[in-house]
């Protein structure tokens, strides 16, 4: 193992191994190929589980609940644009995302946990 910052290696070695742990930990448990606990806030949060659901499935389309904050929801636009990810909103229905039965074969299908 390396470490990530050139200041005080140990330091965030020790940091790094706690959230790879983590993260392990709630992959394992929630039964998911990926997890990813590094992360700063929720704009920032969506943003990277768009960007692991896509290169996972292969897929540019994104289905995004509009039950999403829609701060963040304008955050994922904003990177969108650089990484040419199309984003579809999925409208609310009494309080619950109506996703489509089927989003075709185009759509990278994501879920991300709060």
């Amino acid at each position: 193992m390396t470490s990530y910052t050139p200041y005080q290696p140990e330091v965030a070695q020790g940091c790094l191994q706690a959230v790879f742990e983590f993260q392990t930990m709630v992959a394992r448990l929630a039964g998911l190929p990926v997890a990813n606990a590094s992360l700063y806030d929720g704009a920032n949060a969506l943003v990277e589980a768009v960007n692991l659901g896509a290169a996972a499935s292969g897929r540019q389309t994104v289905w995004v609940s509009t039950g999403i904050q829609p701060h963040w929801r304008a955050v994922l636009r904003t990177f969108a644009a650089g990484t040419g990810h199309v984003v579809v909103d999925v409208p609310l229905e009494n309080g619950v995302t109506r996703w489509p039965a089927d989003v075709g074969g185009s759509a990278a299908r994501c879920r991300v946990c709060w």
